[in-house]
């Protein structure tokens, strides 16, 4: 059988771009639907971002199964990390209308400072928790450490995640086409951007790709 030539190999534009778009478009809608019981925020966000690292590294070209597998088996693992999102939302919120009428300037000032560092650190411990197996403790302390050695990573990842709350508190003429479009394929996007600064971070981290034990040569296989 003949060799494929250099132009047959190169991936077309046009067929490329549409798979990317693709790829993003069912993700996103596959994150959302799954994302419905709540409970589940943690392990749907981390599936996402493992299925997207894997998509950017080109070790992986399908996108529902190696999500869902993700799912099935880090599900009880992800529940410390979707109890404490809740927990930190509810005890924002709380301190935002225990500090005065909820519209004071140092209830909006505190608040959306803390706001801010969670969301963070979250953007960092959720892309941990794709990658790398730890306890939920090291996760956290590794996470603020990244977040301080990577400040450009981490200043794309604030962006990324507070983009939407931002555009609904001074945009919100804005914020009703931005949400249909994140909740359609906007949130992967974003997801994707901060996926490629991550990259090299966990390249650092993991030096050696992880390897697929399926290549066992034999003395027979010549």
């Amino acid at each position: 059988m003949g060799c494929m030539s250099e132009t047959e190999r190169k991936p077309v534009f046009g067929l490329s771009f549409f798979t990317t778009m693709s790829n993003l478009l069912i993700l996103n809608i596959l994150w959302l639907i799954t994302s419905i019981p709540l409970i589940t925020i943690a392990d749907t966000s981390a599936g996402m971002y493992h299925v997207m690292l894997k998509l950017e590294r080109g070790t992986e070209d399908s996108v529902a199964r190696p999500y869902f597998r993700f799912l099935k088996n880090n599900f009880f693992k992800s529940l410390p990390y979707a109890l404490l999102i809740w927990a930190s939302l509810i005890g924002v919120l709380s301190l935002f209308f225990v500090l005065g009428d909820g519209g004071s300037a140092l209830a909006i000032g505190l608040t959306a400072a803390l706001t801010l560092i969670l969301v963070t650190l979250f953007g960092w411990v959720i892309p941990l928790f794709a990658q790398f197996d730890n306890t939920v403790g090291a996760m956290f302390s590794n996470a603020y450490n990244l977040a301080l050695q990577n400040p450009s990573a981490t200043a794309v990842i604030a962006a990324c995640n507070v983009l939407l709350p931002a555009l609904f508190l001074f945009l919100p003429g804005l914020f009703a086409y931005a949400l249909y479009l994140w909740m359609m394929i906007g949130h992967a996007v974003l997801c994707r951007i901060v996926c490629r600064k991550l990259l090299p971070v966990f390249k650092e981290l993991m030096p050696e790709e992880e390897t697929e034990p399926d290549e066992e040569l034999t003395e027979d296989d010549e």
